[in-house]
């Protein structure tokens, strides 16, 4: 596993499009139900245990 995914960061949460980042760098998108483990294999992938957020319910957990 490439060592620059380990160095990922959460940098904002948007709503909108127009309160979003600026596009800039590299970005990796994940699809799929809400129950399909993309929040886990994002951790798993980045070796960290919270940048992406997980739950029991679907649908319940949020990012500060």
């Amino acid at each position: 596993m490439n060592p620059i995914y380990h160095q990922a960061t959460f940098i904002k949460s948007s709503p909108t499009l127009t309160v979003a980042p600026k596009d800039e760098g590299k970005e990796i998108a994940f699809a799929g139900r809400s129950n399909a483990g993309k929040s886990s294999a994002l951790n798993a992938i980045t070796r960290q245990s919270s940048l992406a957020r997980t739950s029991k319910n679907a649908g319940t957990h949020t990012n500060a």
